[in-house]
């Protein structure tokens, strides 16, 4: 059987040597210094939802005051029963704090500190006398950002 043979092919293959890395990832952009205050913020509201927090940090940056209810709401959603939440989220100005939603007189004080550290305001005794509502709550905030410096200066 002489004439059958075996072809053997080879392909062909190009190697090319790989460029550096450096111009294949692209560096990474630099970012934006952080905020201190906002950082701040971020820490103070650690225990509460993602969106209370943006909330917050978009209230602080902007002076938009649509961002308060929201802060509102999720401080007093953190502190209340797990069973309550649900209607805390409805936002229902007519919840009373004590009856509708449990809060005592403890949860009341962890509640106002959390929000005057994260509002940048100071509550008395005094002013909480007539508050009964989720409304009245809303109402009085509403009233204490509206002359805060930190929003005075962003608004002028």
């Amino acid at each position: 059987m002489a004439g059958l043979g075996y072809r053997v092919v080879v392909p062909c293959v190009t190697i090319r040597a790989m460029p550096p890395l450096s111009e294949v990832v692209p560096a990474p952009r630099e970012r934006a210094p952080a905020d201190p205050e906002l950082s701040a913020l971020r820490d103070t509201l650690k225990r509460c939802s993602p969106s209370t927090i943006e909330a917050a940090c978009l209230l602080h940056r902007t002076g938009d005051m649509t961002h308060l209810k929201p802060v509102l709401l999720g401080v007093v959603e953190r502190y209340v029963e797990n069973d309550r939440r649900a209607r805390v989220r409805t936002g229902d100005d007519q919840l009373r704090l004590v009856e509708d939603l449990g809060i005592d007189s403890l949860t009341m004080l962890e509640i106002v500190v959390l929000t005057e550290e994260a509002l940048h305001i100071s509550i008395s005794n005094e002013e909480l006398t007539q508050v009964r509502t989720l409304g009245d709550v809303r109402r009085f905030l509403a009233t204490k950002v509206e002359t805060a410096p930190w929003r005075l200066a962003r608004a002028g």
